[in-house]
């Protein structure tokens, strides 16, 4: 495919470049398993005497079972696939439930086709039924487009109420609760069943927010409009709508490390001094719950210049582990496979069963990018010798 070319008044042009230059194709860089596979073809093609074609090797290899070892009985399950992806609610009434799609449904089985990316997917239903044991069954069911951060940045432009989640220090955004909003007075919410508790796997800033805005600004234009505003004021706000969300979906895609926050679907948990309105300084609207409108604009926060010492111990923790690891492969590749506690990277929290599967992990072009999202991070805020850190 990437030599695929069209002539254009006598001038060769590459078709996948043309598709990256109007944000229609994206690069992709080959896989660390099809790099190996790769590898090792050429291995064997290049190698005549290969020990693979020897029958004395073979004959090594291959031993008759005894007579007590040709009978034996396996209970067979499944059939299941390893790149089989798993339905989870995302509402707060709705997270510990069990998921399942309609039998007759195209989407009843959902197969990975890019079991290289680690970020959130988002699976929309246009009905839901629950038996009398809580379980769910979707219908109508449709998979959104695989765009990283796609989940988060629905639920920032569609949600009635949101409030941003911070790091401790106040140094970053880290994910955010979307619903109806709270009571200002009590801080108790005021549908606390469907709110929904986001935590971002890309990076998210003011930028972003103030482009959501903009987006929310117009949607509360168009649930309720003027009354002299037209059939072509409408019309036209349809079509601002339209760019500014094709502006939003195309904006570069920088991933980090999920980072759970820790007081979970409780609102009002960001101090009125760190406060930062949308609105004009002469504005009514002096609370993030106040206003008529149906989508209240995002307040932002005065972010903190400094990290507190230990989210940069944490941080520079994670990165060293994932160093020693690293270390230990280049070393000795075919060690025997290390414990389950070893087998899990710190700063995308997930686990592995062995450690080929890891070293795919640490060549992944997700993992390399949070990985050097965080210590450049680090490398900002941390205060100690510089050389604690200079080789991570």
């Amino acid at each position: 495919f990437e030599d695929l070319k069209y002539i254009n008044e006598g001038e060769y042009i590459s078709i996948p470049e043309e598709l990256i230059k109007h944000n229609l194709a994206k690069r992709s860089e080959e896989s660390f398993a099809s790099k190996m596979d790769h590898e090792k073809r050429l291995r064997i093609i290049g190698n005549a005497k290969n020990e693979l074609y020897q029958m004395s090797n073979i004959s090594c290899y291959l031993k008759s079972p005894t007579e007590a070892e040709s009978y034996t009985m396996h209970h067979f399950k499944g059939p299941n696939s390893p790149l089989e992806m798993t339905v989870n609610g995302i509402s707060h009434n709705n997270i510990t439930k069990i998921v399942k799609i309609e039998s007759q449904s195209v989407n009843s089985v959902l197969l990975d086709t890019n079991p290289n990316d680690y970020h959130e997917r988002l699976f929309v239903a246009g009905n839901v039924c629950m038996n009398e044991n809580e379980r769910l069954t979707l219908w109508d069911t449709t998979m959104m487009p695989n765009i990283p951060g796609i989940p988060a940045i629905i639920c920032l432009l569609f949600s009635p109420c949101v409030e941003i989640r911070y790091n401790p220090s106040f140094t970053k955004m880290i994910g955010a609760i979307c619903g109806l909003g709270y009571d200002p007075i009590t801080s108790r919410p005021l549908f606390g069943e469907n709110d929904i508790e986001i935590t971002f796997d890309t990076v998210m800033d003011s930028s972003i927010l103030s482009k959501i805005n903009v987006i929310r600004m117009l949607l509360n234009k168009c649930v309720n409009p003027e009354d002299e505003e037209g059939p072509g004021d409408i019309f036209e706000l349809q079509h601002n709508l339209q760019i500014k969300l094709m502006q939003v979906f195309s904006l570069p895609t920088k991933f980090k490390a999920p980072e759970p926050f820790l007081r979970r679907y409780l609102w009002g948990s960001i101090p009125k001094s760190r406060l930062q309105s949308p609105y004009q300084e002469n504005s009514p609207v002096n609370h993030p719950m106040a206003g008529a409108d149906v989508y209240k604009l995002l307040w932002g926060v005065i972010l903190s210049p400094t990290m507190s010492h230990g989210e940069c111990k944490e941080l520079m923790y994670k990165l060293c582990k994932i160093q020693r690891l690293k270390e230990k492969f280049s070393q000795n590749h075919y060690c025997s496979n290390s414990s389950l506690e070893e087998l899990c990277c710190p700063l995308c929290h997930l686990t592995f069963s062995n450690n080929t599967s890891m070293q795919m992990h640490f060549n992944n072009y997700q993992h390399i990018n949070r990985y050097e999202n965080a210590r450049e991070e680090l490398y900002t805020f941390y205060t100690g010798q510089f050389t604690d850190i200079q080789y991570l």
